[in-house]
């Protein structure tokens, strides 16, 4: 059937029609496409911010977290060091303490035996038959043989003042017991006349009375300082 020209002029229309409405439509379909991909590819950036968000935050918390603990063990430290410095600083205090109790005791002892020494007179009186001890008070009588008797006697007696004086100080400067040591003992001759007779007799009886007078003096000071 032949058609007309008005009619072929429709179908080319028609046609034409179509194939615009088919470029549009694949127009809008590769247009959605490209927007779904590109609304993918923003979402999946988007995840990867947050993923990088998340991460960052829990980096810094684990920083934070770090910073803390340190700074909880500087503090330890520092408390640490104030109690190891107070406590030297106490130690060295009750040390200067002790040493100037010491010092005072030894001043004291000094002045008390200089004040009494300073009461006596020098050296034994002698009066006709017998001789007078000022330091211990004591009359004398001589022997058959003309020497005094009392020699023994004001040797252990002085000895005896000295080494109780030598125990004393020994044991308070924490030196170990050790009578010998003094040349006080050494000699023995301390106080000697030659009206006393033998200077060897003299020397024995000294040496044993101050290592009775340094046993005692030690035994005494270390006994007070225990209490």
């Amino acid at each position: 059937m032949n058609l007309g020209i008005r009619d072929k002029r429709l179908l080319g229309g028609l046609i034409t029609l179509a194939l615009i409405l088919g470029i549009s439509a694949a127009a809008t379909s590769t247009v959605l496409a490209q927007v779904n991909d590109d609304r993918r590819q923003r979402d999946r950036r988007q995840d990867d911010r947050d993923v990088n968000r998340g991460e960052r935050r829990g980096q810094e918390r684990e920083r934070e977290s770090t910073r803390a603990g340190e700074n909880a063990r500087e503090r330890e430290r520092r408390e640490r060091d104030r109690e190891r410095i107070i406590r030297e600083r106490e130690r060295d205090r009750l040390a200067r303490e002790r040493e100037r109790e010491r010092e005072r005791e030894r001043i004291a002892r000094e002045r008390e035996i200089a004040r009494e020494r300073s009461r006596r007179p020098v050296g034994p009186i002698y009066r006709p038959g017998r001789v007078y001890d000022p330091v211990y008070g004591s009359n004398r009588y001589p022997d058959n043989s003309g020497r005094y008797g009392s020699a023994r006697a004001i040797a252990e007696q002085r000895g005896y003042a000295t080494g109780l004086d030598r125990g004393r100080d020994d044991a308070r400067d924490h030196r170990s017991y050790n009578p010998n040591n003094s040349s006080h003992y050494r000699d023995g001759d301390s106080g000697y006349h030659s009206e006393y007779g033998s200077k060897d007799a003299y020397r024995a009886a000294y040496r044993d009375g101050f290592r009775r007078g340094y046993a005692a003096g030690y035994r005494e000071f270390s006994g007070y300082h225990r209490r």
